[in-house]
């Protein structure tokens, strides 16, 4: 078992300045856990451990947003409520969108708005 951290294995791998979201995401998981953080950002541990050695085979853009989402206190700017959100609020709106504005007016209105939103996730 290695008695290196998080941190100071994602910056042998990734090299300075870290990405702020490998900063984010090497900082929650040397302050808790591995598998913490894996389960607050919806991931397997062994993804977690990919990203922190940098040998994750696919996209690490889905690991970012989630890293964003849940451990970065980003806001961004909503189209549709017209004013800043949480990431985490942001997600949550695409994902209702992607699931079908049918419901009301108010969510077709919502979902045109995040398609067209240089946040979607798509």
């Amino acid at each position: 078992m290695s008695d290196l951290t998080a941190m100071e294995k994602a910056l042998t791998a990734w090299g300075e300045p870290l990405h702020d979201w490998v900063f984010a995401l090497t900082q929650e998981i040397d302050a808790t856990s591995q598998g913490n953080v894996a389960k607050r950002i919806e991931f397997s541990p062994a993804t977690v451990s990919q990203i922190v050695r940098k040998t994750y085979p696919s996209s690490y853009s889905p690991v970012e947003a989630k890293v964003r989402e849940k451990l970065m206190s980003a806001d961004v700017q909503c189209p549709y409520q017209g004013d800043a959100i949480s990431m985490e609020t942001c997600f949550r709106n695409q994902d209702h969108a992607k699931k079908g504005a049918g419901q009301s007016a108010v969510r077709i209105m919502m979902a045109r708005a995040c398609q067209n939103c240089e946040m979607w996730r798509g």
